[in-house]
């Protein structure tokens, strides 16, 4: 945990920081280097937001999860949590890691789909 950790940005997607969210309502710049793609995500998103962050925290991360171009988007929030909470908390397991298993098992592609 402490490893990853380290490098943990809980302000990921950019879009949920002034910056960002300024960067990503913009077309992309032929000048610049960037292309974040925002906005044309094709993929189911999962997220958890925790209460204990704040509301503009939680209010960006679920306009983030909602504006990524992502036409399934599934949105869960933890009351009283916090971010370390939402790891390792003692509910841990049955607030999240048991809600991705299932989530992830409901989306997973038959057999025949992946031929």
């Amino acid at each position: 945990l402490a490893r990853m950790m380290e490098n943990y940005d809980r302000f990921f997607p950019a879009v949920q920081n002034i910056q960002g969210r300024n960067l990503a309502s913009q077309a992309d710049d032929i000048s610049t280097m960037l292309d974040d793609h925002f906005g044309q995500i094709d993929i189911p998103i999962l997220y958890f937001g925790a209460t204990n962050l704040g509301g503009d925290s939680l209010m960006n991360g679920i306009y983030s999860a909602t504006k990524s171009g992502s036409k399934d988007v599934t949105i869960n929030v933890l009351e009283n949590h916090g971010h370390v909470d939402v790891l390792v908390g003692n509910q841990a397991k049955e607030l999240v890691y048991e809600v991705v298993l299932k989530w992830m098992q409901e989306r997973k592609p038959e057999a025949s789909e992946l031929e």
